[in-house]
């Protein structure tokens, strides 16, 4: 019985080891890539920081005015910007995104809300299902 005890100790030292020994691998490959990561990161805040700094010199909006560039608009007036710098015609997904991005908070109905403003507009009209054009001024 002993020596039944004594093996099963053996096999459960021998699963320890090795179990710490993978413990101890992947702790190491988890700093290393928390390095990489934070390596990374510090090249995408510098490729932004170039980014902006190009769009300043250039007279664009840069990424922080990007954000805001719609606060305070209306919908249908934020959609018209939008949708003239994308040549006039785009799909409601898009408008949507390119409003939450310029700073519109739309709520979760952002879709539908959308896609009402535009239909009560005369400015827009739309021209497929989910897609709307500006009505060109005269």
């Amino acid at each position: 019985m002993a020596e039944t005890q004594k093996a099963h100790l053996e096999w459960l030292k021998k699963l320890a080891k090795e179990t710490r020994q993978k413990f101890d691998e992947k702790a190491a490959e988890l700093t290393r890539l928390r390095e990489e990561v934070e390596a990374l990161d510090r090249d995408v805040r510098g490729l932004e920081r170039a980014l902006d700094a190009a769009r300043s010199s250039l007279g664009l909006p840069t990424g922080k005015q990007l954000h805001k560039r719609f606060c305070g608009m209306k919908i249908k007036d934020a959609a018209e910007i939008a949708m003239s710098e994308q040549g006039g015609t785009m799909r409601t997904v898009d408008i949507v995104e390119a409003l939450r991005e310029g700073g519109i908070e739309l709520g979760e109905r952002a879709y539908s809300v959308v896609v009402t403003t535009l239909l009560r507009s005369d400015r827009f009209e739309k021209v497929d299902r989910g897609v709307f054009r500006l009505v060109s001024k005269q």
